[in-house]
This record gives C-alpha cells, sequence and structure tokens, in this order.
C-alpha cells in the first residue's frame, strides 16, 4: 500500500471546489510521485523493492576519459548484450539531463546532444530520485547524480486496488478544525528482465 498525506482545513474539506483542487494538484500528484520513488527505490518496506534495489540489474563505471555521453551509449550496447532486447530509455536525474542539454565543444557553442528528447535513439525522461551517490569528505559531502538506460517492458507496474480518498483526524488537528485527507492504492513490481537495465551511480554531475 502507497499512500500520501497532506493536512486541510475543515473549510476546505466543505468547499468542494477547494477540494477537488487540493485532490486532484496536490493529493494526486504527491501520491503519484510516492509511487515513482518506489518503483525506483522502494526498499522492500512497503511491499516494493525499487528497480535500483534488485541485485540482478547491471550497474555500469564510467571509463576513465568517457563523458556521459559515451557512457549511455556503451550502456545501450550492454544491455542488448546481456539480455538480448534493444533499450528504448534513458531516465536521468534533471541536473543530468540538464548537463547533457548544457554541453558545449570547445569554441564555446551548444553540441545539442538530445534532439527532439532523444539521445542515441532512446528517450530521455527525467526523474528526481536518481540522486546516485554522496561522497562524503573532512571538507564538505557532495551529491553525484546517476542516469538509468532501460528497456520500458523490462518490468510491469501493477494495481491492485485503484487509488481511494479517506478524510480523517490525526493529534490535536480537531481542536484546530483540522483534518487529513489521504490518497492510497495498492500496487506490486515485476522486474521480470532485471539485464535489460543498466544503472550509472556517479553520472560525474554534481548538481550546481
Amino acid at each position: 500500500t502507497i499512500a500520501h498525506l497532506m493536512p486541510v482545513l475543515e473549510q476546505q474539506v466543505k468547499d468542494w471546489g477547494q477540494l477537488r483542487s487540493l485532490i486532484d494538484v496536490e493529493l494526486l500528484m504527491g501520491l503519484r510521485l510516492a509511487e515513482a520513488k518506489a518503483a525506483l527505490v522502494g526498499a522492500n518496506s512497503n511491499g516494493i523493492t525499487g528497480v535500483l534495489k534488485n541485485t540482478n540489474i547491471q550497474t555500469y563505471t564510467a571509463a576513465k576519459g568517457d563523458d556521459l555521453v559515451d557512457s549511455v551509449r556503451k550502456m545501450k550496447t550492454d544491455i542488448l548484450l546481456k539480455s538480448g532486447f534493444q533499450p528504448t530509455h534513458l531516465a536521468a536525474h534533471p541536473y543530468v539531463t540538464e548537463s547533457l542539454e548544457l554541453m558545449k565543444d570547445k569554441n564555446g557553442r551548444y553540441i545539442q546532444q538530445v534532439i527532439n528528447g532523444k539521445l542515441w535513439a532512446l528517450t530521455v525522461v527525467e526523474d528526481i530520485n536518481l540522486t546516485g551517490k554522496k561522497t562524503v569528505t573532512s571538507t564538505n559531502d557532495t551529491d553525484t547524480y546517476g542516469a538509468l538506460v532501460y528497456w520500458n517492458q523490462a518490468a510491469t507496474w501493477f494495481t491492485k486496488e485503484t487509488d481511494s480518498i479517506q478524510v480523517g483526524l490525526v493529534g490535536n488537528q480537531f481542536a484546530y478544525n483540522e483534518a487529513t485527507i489521504r490518497a492510497e492504492g495498492r500496487h506490486a513490481l515485476k522486474v521480470t528482465y532485471p539485464q535489460a537495465f543498466s544503472y550509472l551511480a556517479d553520472t560525474g554531475v554534481t548538481g550546481r
């Protein structure tokens, strides 16, 4: 069961227009983000083991001298060779896609690696959950962001129960004319072809 909660005023609960806007825009969006996070990095606490927690997916380490574009092309080859499937997508943290789109040549001209939303014929999608790894030093901590190349039928997301909305009270909300609305659904994830995923935890992009 995956859920998302948000506090509301009782006046908002009684106002259908406000309530519908809160549910459609904020509550269900929060639920979609929670589901996306579970699918990628779920640690089985809610019954779902995310793709990146599957020990059978391929992991990739960038070769010395290669940039991110080189790595993505090699990851694409690895998937085809080890799974037999042609990868279709590249998922990357927004900082990584930003870095790809801002690449310049030695003369300061944009290279335009991503054309019509594709890199090496892979559809590029952004995912804020691809945070990669954290490097801790004596002076500061650095977040390095990740990228995932995959075939879009390598895993299946199942919906066991569709979304439901409930209103209740938490703690001392009754005294303050507040309530909590909760959206939840029951889902499952099956990673049928783990070798059709290739994960690069360290793209070399550290944000900005």
